[in-house]
C-alpha cells in the first residue's frame, strides 16, 4: 500500500523538530504532495507532523492522474515512453498500480522530481486548525484522500480560476487606460481666456487746508481799590 501525504498548513512559530520532519518529507510549501509507502518509518513521521498535513491510502486513478498532471523528469514531463524506457512498465498506469501494491517506491524513479506540486484545492479545504474526523481536513483520511486529490487536479489545458479573474481585472484596467488616453488626444484645444482684471484707479482726493482758528481772549475786568 502507498500514502500520499498533503502539505495543508505553512510553518509560522512551529517547533524546529517538526520543521525538521516536514523538510525530510521534502513537504516545504502547502499544496505539495509525495508519494510514500506505509512502514513504521513514514508513520512515524506523518503522526509527528499531523497537525499540518493529510495523508491517506491513494487508489490507481487519482496516482495516476497525479503523476500525469504534475510528475516531472528534471525539466520535463513524466510520459509513458520515459516509464517504458526507465522501468519494465509499459505504462504510467501499469506503474502506478505497481506503486499503490507496494512494489515500487515514486522516489526511486531516476531523475524524477519526488516532489508533486499540486493546484490548491476547488471550494477549498475543509478546515486548517481541525483533524479530518471533526471535520477538518488535517490527519490521516484514509481512502478519503482520494477526492480530495480529485479536487487538486487540472484538467490538461485548463487555467485556473483564480488567473482567469487577475487576467480580466488587468485587461479592463487596460482598456480605461488606453479609452482615456484617446479621449484626451480627440478632444478640441479649448484656450482658456483669461478674465481681464477690472484695475480701479483710485482718485486721490486733496482736502481744502483748514483755516487756524482764533482763541478768544478773556477778559480780566480790573477791580478798582478803594482807598481808607
Amino acid at each position: 500500500m502507498t500514502l500520499a501525504a498533503v502539505r495543508v498548513r505553512g510553518t509560522v512559530n512551529v517547533r524546529g523538530d517538526i520543521k525538521d520532519t516536514l523538510r525530510m518529507l521534502r513537504l516545504n510549501r502547502t499544496n505539495h504532495c509525495v508519494i510514500v509507502p506505509e512502514n513504521p518509518y513514514y508513520r512515524g513521521m506523518l503522526n509527528k507532523v499531523k497537525d499540518y498535513i493529510t495523508w491517506g491510502e491513494v487508489d490507481v486513478d487519482s496516482l495516476t492522474m497525479i503523476i500525469f498532471n504534475y510528475g516531472y523528469v528534471k525539466d520535463k514531463k513524466l510520459k509513458d515512453s520515459y516509464i517504458k524506457k526507465n522501468t519494465k512498465y509499459t505504462s504510467l498506469r501499469s506503474y502506478a498500480k505497481a506503486l499503490c501494491d507496494g512494489k515500487e517506491v515514486f522516489s526511486r524513479l531516476r531523475d524524477v522530481r519526488p516532489v508533486l506540486r499540486l493546484h490548491p484545492p476547488i471550494k477549498g479545504y475543509e478546515g486548517i486548525k481541525r483533524p479530518f474526523k471533526d471535520g477538518g481536513a488535517l490527519g490521516n483520511r484514509g481512502p478519503e484522500i482520494n477526492k480530495l486529490l480529485q479536487r487538486m487536479i487540472l484538467k490538461p489545458g485548463e487555467k485556473p480560476a483564480i488567473k482567469k479573474k487577475k487576467e480580466k481585472v488587468f485587461v479592463k484596467k487596460r482598456e480605461l487606460k488606453v479609452a482615456k488616453k484617446e479621449k484626451i488626444r480627440k478632444a478640441p484645444i479649448v484656450k482658456k481666456k483669461k478674465k481681464e482684471a477690472k484695475v480701479v484707479k483710485k482718485k486721490k482726493t486733496v482736502e481744502p487746508a483748514k483755516a487756524p482758528t482764533k482763541v478768544k481772549k478773556k477778559k480780566v475786568r480790573k477791580v478798582k481799590s478803594s482807598g481808607v
